[in-house]
């Protein structure tokens, strides 16, 4: 995926073999979070693709539903990451779509999950990386309060 010399359909080849070697191991072992994780990811890479909007990122919405049922309360890992990808999703969407609204609370519940399960300096440092994370996409103080406090 790195090689520079790889035109946009070559990266798009790379990118299907990856996500049909995930696609598989997902229905190999469907109760493996971080397939899916990774798998969800995956499609949101195809965002050249004609069919971004239509198959991969309802695609990709899928795989992390699948990722919070997995996840449990177990992971606090799997949680940042859920937040992440919705802070991600949530710029794909208009703000004032009743959608942007949605994924912005999903980023926001995973987010408070992951602080919840962590402690001591952990969560503080957790804290400072989610508090990063957002402010990359949402340069707003008001947000980022919203996702850590």
């Amino acid at each position: 995926m790195g090689n520079l010399e790889a035109d946009d359909e070559d990266r798009r080849r790379y990118q299907l073999e990856i996500i049909g070697a995930l696609e598989e191991a997902v229905r190999l072992n469907p109760f493996k979070a971080e397939y899916h994780i990774l798998l969800g990811w995956r499609y949101v890479y195809l965002w050249k693709d004609p069919d971004y909007h239509t198959r991969w990122l309802p695609a990709a919405d899928i795989s992390m539903e699948r990722v919070a049922y997995f996840a449990g309360e177990k992971s606090p890992y799997l949680h940042v990451h859920l937040g992440n990808y919705w802070v991600v999703r949530s710029k794909t969407i208009n703000p004032a779509h009743p959608d942007w609204e949605s994924a912005w609370t999903k980023a926001i519940w995973h987010y408070k999950k992951n602080l919840s399960i962590e402690s001591g300096q952990e969560r503080k440092k957790m804290k400072q990386k989610i508090k990063h994370y957002i402010w990359n996409f949402y340069p707003d103080e008001e947000l980022v309060h919203q996702a850590v406090e």
